[in-house]
Order: structure tokens, then C-alpha cells, then sequence
């Protein structure tokens, strides 16, 4: 029988509702010296932006598991013991930096301005910006190891993930690797990281005018001859704005562990699997070197089939592309038809054979449905196809390509006896399915290759464009 004997908890974060504990809740405090009344003392609760930290959960950083006697399930077999460790969120823990805030105010004229009758003008301008930066290690393996009865390692494994320690001597995620594109050239590319910005901006703006008058009437009585009343008055104009610009930006990044080496041990024999290199658009790992006990290397090289057949590749390379097929046909083209994409002709060579299109406004599903073929009025097609052409004569680069309907007819191009096809006005269409397939884990060949000098498989930098 097994028994969890030992665990390490370990939270991620402190639940909102009763989390005093948490050791991001602090307090920030903010005085303001004003002359000749008490300091104004005021203070708002971190952590800032409280709701994008990761949610409170608790994870073990050490498992032990001891096999126990099934006859009394207490006293434990002498065949030693497990131990599992995982890392927690005191390993890599979530980073909240932010800038300090240096806030322009006008001069401060209020005193002056109420003495002299002046208009009152205050305006204050200041920006701050939020770093957020999470991870997703809480939890996941760092070591699993079989110990003896004598407390010696007898065999497991370690597993190291890509980190450095950032500016504040914080453990963090690094996310810079080395990527392999279908060119076979090695860039710098950086995997497993999302990163979201969030702008917050605000304008205050109070305008104040007061219109008003003062006036006063002397009379001086007396015998004789009446002094007339004196009569004396003046405007009251008040004039206040207060203007309050802010910005405030919280840029926030999740990244994901990258798993950069296996080392596993039995008995004295350590054999290390590292990743050197991923794959530019799955990454996955496709350039591999094992290490033996006997420190020879091996290397493992990955060619995805995708490389060699575009058509397995990523379908956001034509999905969703909108072009028009330009009337201007003719018989010594290159081409089977001229594509204009809205972005630039250049981009004609997205479109994949098995691209599904559909017209893009009415005006071009009313030419479609008015169109003839071989004086036989063409059937309104919901559906159009890319495809090969049909002439091998006219040209087979990238950019020869026909239109099919769903009954095979060809719509543009040219058919088998090299006769062009096409409509004399230019006919919008969407790419609604592509026909690139999303079947990027298929590989095409992989190679062993044993070194014993500690040579590189990777292209040298002078390889790379």
C-alpha cells in the first residue's frame, strides 16, 4: 500500500475574499503638505490591478510516497521510498513592476487670483505604466527520484526549464529561443509568450463662471440744501478651470514554461536529452542532442512534412483573404489569370489549391449567375474552388491557378486544350476555408547523428538571412 507521508503546499495566490495574508496586500500611502492646515494623509490598498494575478490555487513543491505494510498499513517495507518535487510559484513567482509617477501641475496662483480678482487656471498632467508578468510552472514536474532504504538517490529524473533572473534579481521565464523555418535557417524567435496591453485614458476638465456685482448708496442727511445720495458699485467676475489629464498602461505577459533539458540517472549513469532547437510555426522541438554516461552525443534532427508540402501547413496563410480576378486575360499570359489581392499583387501566391471561395458582395454573385459557358448559362455556384490548371503549357508557377465550381466547370484559367476562360468584369471572391490543412506534426525524415567532439548541427550564423 502507498502513503502520502509528506507534503509541501504551496499557493499561488490568496483568494480575494479573506487573502490578509497575502503578501502582495500592503498598503501605499500618499501625503500632501498644505500650509497652515493638518498633512493630508491618504492611501489606496495594492496590489494594483488585483484581477489579472493568477487565481489562488495550491500546489505541492515536495511529494514523498513510502510503501507501507498491507498488514497493518504503519510499519513501512524496507524497499525505500519516492520522492516527487514540483516547481510552485516560489520558484518563478508572478513580477508587478511599475514606473513612478512625475505629475506636471501649472503654478499654483489660487491665493494671488482671489486677492487680485484674477482667473483661476490649475491643470495637472501625469502617467504611470504597470508591468504584469505570470507564468504557468505552478505545478509542474521538477525532479521525480527512488531513494533507498540508506537514503540514496537510486535512480529519476530532473527536468530544467529555459530561465534567467530579470533586472531585480527575480527568477523569471525566458522565452527567446532558437527557431528552425522551412528554409532550414536558424533565427532568434521568441515562444511561448502572450503578451496583452491595456490603455486607460482620461481627461478632466471643470470650467467655472460666475457673474455678479456689488453696489452701494450713500445718503447723508442734513438741513439746508439736500446732498444728493452717492451711488457706488462694482462687477464681481470669477473665472475657474481645472483640467486633469491622465494615462495609465498595464502591459501584462503570460509565459510558458519551455522545457530545455531531461537528465536522468540510475545507479551512477547520467544521460542528459536536451532541446536545441523548435520549429518556427508549431514549436515544437525538431533539433535534439542526447548525452550518454559515456559523454557521447547524439543529435536528433526533425524535418516537418509541412516543409516540403505547403499544403499542410498553417491555414491563416489564405484564410480570409479577399481578391478580385482582373478581366485583362489573354493568350500568351504566364499566368492563367491576374490576381489583385487588396494587399498587393505580390501576395497572389497565397491562394493554395482546395482554397474554398465564395463571392464577396451581390453585385458578384449576380455576375456569376449571369455568366455562360460554351453558350450554356452557367448555374449560380455556391461554392468556388482554387485548383491546378488544367494546360501544363501555360506555366505552373506559383501564381498558376484556376477557379472551379462545385460542378467542375472552369469558371477562370485555362482548360485542357489551353483556352482561356474569364469574365469580362472584375468579380470579387473570399477565401472562407483554405485549403492549407493545419497538419503541422507529420514528419517527413528525421536523422541520428552521432558526434563525439561536441559539434553543432545548427546553420552558423552566417546562414541566417
Amino acid at each position: 500500500m502507498e502513503l502520502f507521508t509528506r507534503l509541501a503546499p504551496v499557493a499561488s495566490y490568496e483568494p480575494m475574499l479573506g487573502g490578509e495574508e497575502n503578501v502582495f496586500r500592503r498598503l501605499r500611502n500618499t501625503f500632501r503638505n498644505n500650509p497652515l492646515t493638518p498633512v493630508d494623509n491618504r492611501y489606496v490598498e495594492e496590489p494594483i490591478c488585483e484581477g489579472y494575478y493568477p487565481s489562488a490555487s495550491v500546489g505541492y513543491s515536495e511529494v514523498k510516497v513510502i510503501n507501507m505494510d498491507p498488514s497493518d498499513n504503519v510499519t513501512p517495507l524496507n524497499s525505500g521510498y519516492s520522492l516527487s518535487t514540483f516547481y510552485t510559484a516560489k520558484d518563478y513567482p508572478t513580477i508587478m513592476q511599475r514606473t513612478k509617477v512625475d505629475p506636471r501641475t501649472s503654478p499654483r496662483t489660487r491665493l494671488i487670483s482671489n486677492l487680485f480678482k484674477l482667473p483661476i487656471v490649475e491643470t495637472l498632467v501625469a502617467a504611470q505604466g504597470y508591468y504584469i508578468e505570470l507564468n504557468d510552472m505552478h505545478g509542474k514536474p521538477k525532479s521525480e527520484a527512488v531513494y533507498s532504504k540508506q537514503d540514496v538517490e537510486v535512480s529519476g529524473k530532473r527536468f530544467k526549464y529555459i530561465d534567467e533572473y530579470n533586472d531585480l534579481g527575480v527568477r523569471h521565464i525566458k522565452s527567446n529561443v532558437k527557431g528552425v523555418s522551412s528554409d532550414q535557417k536558424v533565427h532568434d524567435i521568441t515562444l511561448g509568450e502572450d503578451i496583452d496591453v491595456i490603455l486607460d485614458m482620461r481627461d478632466h476638465l471643470s470650467l467655472t463662471i460666475g457673474i455678479g456685482g456689488q453696489g452701494n448708496i450713500d445718503i447723508v442727511p442734513g438741513p439746508g440744501v439736500p446732498i444728493p445720495p452717492i451711488v457706488t458699485g462694482s462687477p464681481n467676475l470669477f473665472l475657474e478651470y481645472v483640467g486633469i489629464r491622465t494615462a495609465v498602461s498595464l502591459k501584462m505577459i503570460n509565459r510558458s514554461g519551455i522545457l530545455q533539458s531531461i537528465e536522468s540517472f540510475r545507479e551512477g549513469a547520467i544521460t542528459v536529452q536536451e532541446n536545441l532547437a523548435y520549429d518556427i510555426e508549431s514549436g515544437a522541438s525538431i533539433v535534439n542532442s542526447t548525452k550518454d554516461e559515456y559523454n557521447r552525443t547524439q543529435y536528433s534532427v526533425i524535418q516537418p512534412a509541412y516543409w516540403k508540402y505547403s499544403n499542410m501547413g498553417n491555414a491563416y496563410r489564405s484564410a480570409g483573404i479577399n481578391f478580385s480576378v482582373n478581366p485583362a486575360l489573354h493568350a500568351q499570359a504566364t499566368n492563367p489569370f491576374t490576381i489583385n489581392l487588396n494587399m498587393s499583387p505580390a501576395y497572389a501566391s497565397l491562394l493554395k489549391h482546395g482554397d474554398i471561395l465564395l463571392p464577396l458582395t451581390a453585385h458578384d454573385e449576380q455576375v456569376l449567375s449571369d455568366y455562360n459557358i460554351d453558350n450554356d448559362r452557367h448555374r449560380y455556384s455556391n461554392r468556388y474552388w482554387i485548383s491546378q490548371p488544367q494546360c501544363t503549357s501555360h506555366g505552373n508557377g506559383a501564381d498558376s491557378k484556376v477557379i472551379m465550381d462545385d460542378e467542375g466547370k472552369l469558371l477562370y484559367g485555362y482548360n485542357a486544350t489551353g483556352n482561356v476562360r474569364g469574365l469580362n468584369e472584375i468579380v470579387s471572391f473570399k477565401v472562407v476555408t483554405s485549403g492549407i490543412r493545419n497538419m503541422l506534426a507529420p514528419t517527413m525524415a528525421s536523422y541520428n547523428i552521432a558526434s563525439n567532439n561536441g559539434s553543432t548541427v545548427l546553420p552558423t550564423a552566417t546562414n541566417q538571412p
